[in-house]
């Protein structure tokens, strides 16, 4: 299996880095016979384990893909990259990981698995491994509060309004519209974006003068977890639904999924949603694109958002308005790291469930009672959000000033919001 591996890792070198492997012209490598070139080079990677040989074919593979995605070359030849160049590709690795990371898995190591296997290919060629070592997030995990103080940044207020403001707007692209859609259904719903994939919507139901979609879907990365319920309230933060209203005809009536794939350039009015998901590689890029067209965000900026913004976007909303606990629970899907055992009394961890599971009401409650208190708990929120924008700060902000401001936000009042 070593030599197999070793095999599929020397046939990704152009000429030159055969000829520096192997300390030959390119004139004297073509007279040898291709056995003892082959047996050389075996050999000389033949110190290390098969694991170690196949992480850095498959390292130097996603390299090679993240350089032919922005037209990066090398510096002078194969193998030579500059230190800014591995650094980025490197924190572009941990960001995804950690986007895509599970209460088992959050994904804090993926970069140093791949800086071991660039790092064994470094003195065969120049990559600045060490240089940028000490740059990197540290090895480990992280739990409870530092989790969340360190984790994705919530959607902005602004931001939300933005973009449902450029879904409704009939001269944004189709492909752009739908996605624009499904970033703020999801931030409305709480919902991780792999859960965006797996929807059945049962119908509309009114509250409070206000419309809510009904939508079941089930844990992408669970067998096991029961199907969750929850509400997707279809007023934005101005009373607006022409942002659901386009993006419900964009899609399919039977379609499971929000985030589409398209045929041809998104920005451009001729280009066409498919009648198939969205990849989830795919999904973090059109989530940036939309934050960067839609609310004029650098792509620095869109870095600091990752597929749990959404998510986290009005549970914080609640914490920040000091809502009670037995509130904010009915938000965010929350699991494990985000706020584990030491951050729960003993009596809240029996409570704690999957947010708008509706379980933590007594079984007795009516099936009505408990779909209209989540119902209420959202439009709480989304009348903070509203509020909030309303406020001197949020109306004269500088377009580029993303920051929240937390404790405007606001407060809990147990009278008007109920208990």
């Amino acid at each position: 299996m070593r030599r197999w591996e070793t095999t599929k890792l020397v046939k990704m070198f152009p000429l030159d880095a055969l000829c520096g492997l192997s300390g030959l012209s390119p004139d004297s490598l073509a007279r040898r016979d291709p056995n003892d070139i082959a047996q050389f080079l075996l050999a000389k990677f033949g110190k290390v384990s098969y694991a170690t040989v196949r992480n850095s074919r498959q390292a130097l593979t996603r390299l090679i893909a993240y350089m032919h995605a922005r037209a990066l070359d090398w510096e002078e030849r194969f193998g030579t990259l500059a230190e800014i160049d591995l650094f980025a590709f490197l924190m572009e690795v941990h960001v995804e990981a950690i986007a895509n990371g599970t209460a088992s898995r959050p994904g804090f190591g993926a970069v140093w698995g791949v800086f071991s296997g660039i790092h064994y290919l470094s003195p065969h060629f120049n990559l600045p491994t060490e240089e940028v070592r000490s740059s990197l997030p540290h090895k480990g995990t992280q739990h409870g509060v530092e989790s969340i103080l360190e984790g994705s940044l919530p959607l902005p207020p602004a931001a939300l309004q933005m973009v449902c403001d450029y879904a409704a707007d009939p001269r944004t692209p189709p492909v752009m519209a739908s996605w624009a859609h499904a970033l703020a259904f999801t931030a409305l719903s709480s919902l991780r974006q792999a859960n965006a994939q797996r929807l059945c919507n049962y119908g509309i139901l009114t509250f409070g003068g206000r419309d809510y979609l009904v939508s079941q879907h089930t844990d992408g990365k669970s067998r096991t977890n029961l199907p969750t319920v929850f509400l997707t309230p279809i007023q934005d933060l101005r009373d607006c639904r022409r942002w659901f209203d386009r993006g419900r005809t964009l899609l399919w009536d039977d379609g499971d999924f929000l985030w589409a794939n398209a045929d041809g350039n998104p920005l451009l009015s001729s280009s066409r949603l498919l009648r198939c998901p969205l990849p989830d590689g795919k999904i973090m890029e059109a989530l940036r694109l939309v934050l960067r067209h839609a609310c004029g965000m650098s792509p620095a900026m869109t870095s600091q958002y990752t597929k749990h913004s959404a998510r986290k976007m009005l549970v914080s909303t609640a914490q920040a308005g000091g809502c009670p606990w037995e509130q904010c629970i009915e938000l965010g899907h929350w699991k494990g790291t985000s706020l584990d055992n030491n951050c729960l009394l003993p009596t809240e961890i029996v409570r704690r469930k999957k947010a708008l599971a509706l379980m933590p009401m007594p079984a007795r409650y009516a099936a009505n009672a408990r779909i209209v208190r989540v119902a209420r708990i959202i439009t709480n929120q989304v009348h903070r959000l509203g509020a909030y924008l309303r406020l001197p700060h949020s109306v004269n902000r500088n377009p580029q000033d993303w920051t929240t401001q937390w404790h405007l936000m606001p407060q809990y009042n147990r009278v008007t919001e109920g208990s």
